[in-house]
């Protein structure tokens, strides 16, 4: 695994984890979706948090398997 491989799949999998602890959220408790994230960041709201979460946990698994499945690798036969 090439190390740009390896930021992919571990964006992608943190990305995950960041979107499904909003989903979690949203089920349990969905009054403090609007909330801010934290007290540091009064701009990062708990819905952009899970949407941005997802989108970049989209993107990177798109790009890992793009990048490390491309047909123009030379064969190691």
């Amino acid at each position: 695994m090439r190390p740009l491989s390896a930021v992919l799949i571990t964006i992608a999998i943190f990305g995950f984890f960041g979107w499904v602890y909003v989903v979690a959220i949203q089920v349990t408790h969905p009054d403090l979706l609007t909330v801010q994230l934290s007290h540091w960041t009064p701009w990062l709201r708990m819905d952009n948090f899970g949407m941005s979460s997802f989108v970049l946990s989209f993107f990177s698994l798109l790009g890992f398997f793009l990048f490390e499945f491309s047909f123009d690798k030379k064969k190691t036969h």
